[in-house]
């Protein structure tokens, strides 16, 4: 998991950077230059959002199998506590 989080933001942030950088260099008004700019960040910042979101989902998914097979376990440990105390 935390290798496809580095590969994903890696990649996110190369590619703001390449964004960026042929923005700058590209021949046009600094004010329409700019608000390329604040165009491409809002939209590298919801594709972030997405992906956070979708980690976050993945997580609680994880977190409540966990804590139901916990749960299914410890409710096995004390039928068998109370086999063995009958």
């Amino acid at each position: 998991m935390k290798t496809a989080f580095k590969v994903i933001t890696g990649f996110l942030v190369g590619a703001t950077a390449g964004a960026v950088m042929g923005l700058l260099y590209a021949p046009a008004a600094g004010k329409k230059t700019r608000k390329k700019i604040v165009r491409d960040v809002k939209n590298v910042e919801r594709e972030l959002e997405k992906g956070a979101q979708k980690k976050l989902r993945e997580a609680k998914e994880i977190l409540t199998d966990s804590v139901d097979d916990l749960t299914e376990s410890g409710k096995e440990v004390l039928t068998n506590l109370k086999k063995h105390l009958v």
